[in-house]
């Protein structure tokens, strides 16, 4: 129980300032998550070690053989900031050269996705909000927050709308690629005013249809 608490509280300085959100409770049975990235299965490591040892010990501090059990975390969070954050850290929330160009940004986050926190993916659409307002905002970014979404796509929810092949039905309703060429090229946003049903899925149940959808945040 202490480390799932840890887990969703996400890590802190020493001090209690944020390094990264924290995970949410609801998919830790699912079977591309928990295990699969955070805890391991039987005789396994998970996809966080695997990743964070070869990114940490090949590409920051340079040791091939460097040992997880080493980690500093705010020394070495901080030397990787300084060495690859320029190259790596997408989180610029100035989109003013994008918008000129008349670019649409569609984001989307499965809510039991286990790679990566979903949270950190609404602070950065929260981030652009605050720098270039609400009403520039709305005219260029949707943030799709998916229901019982694993990492990228599967899951018990909607997870399935063109971001790995093509939507179904292939239109600009239901496939987020065609969804985009739609704003970019007709001006219509994929939101609830444009009858919009990306991330939606209909299931049959012991009760009839039914279906989950994720609108975009506001």
């Amino acid at each position: 129980m202490k480390a799932l608490k840890t887990l969703y509280a996400g890590p802190t300085t020493a001090k209690g300032e944020r390094i990264y959100p924290g995970w949410y409770p609801g998919g830790e049975g699912e079977l591309g998550g928990y295990t699969i990235w955070l805890t391991g299965m039987a005789n396994t490591f998970s996809g966080q070690i695997y990743l964070g040892t070869q990114f940490f010990g090949s590409m920051v501090l340079e040791k091939p053989f460097w040992n997880f059990n080493d980690f500093d975390l705010e020394k070495d969070v901080r030397t990787a900031d300084e060495r690859l954050g320029t190259v790596l850290n997408a989180v610029n929330p100035d989109l003013t050269a994008f918008y000129r160009r008349g670019g649409k940004l569609i984001l989307y986050h499965g809510w039991s996705d286990a790679a990566v926190s979903p949270q950190n993916t609404i602070n950065y659409y929260e981030s652009v909000r605050k720098t270039m307002g609400d009403e520039s905002t709305q005219k260029l970014v949707r943030l799709f927050m998916v229901p019982g979404m694993e990492h990228c796509n599967l899951g018990t929810g909607p997870c399935f709308f063109g971001q790995a092949g093509k939507g179904t039905p292939y239109d600009a309703d239901h496939d987020v690629n065609l969804a985009i060429e739609r704003w970019v090229e007709q001006g219509t946003a994929p939101d609830k005013s444009s009858r919009c049903d990306l991330c939606r899925r209909h299931r049959q149940s012991d009760s009839g249809n039914s279906h989950q959808a994720a609108l975009p945040l506001p």
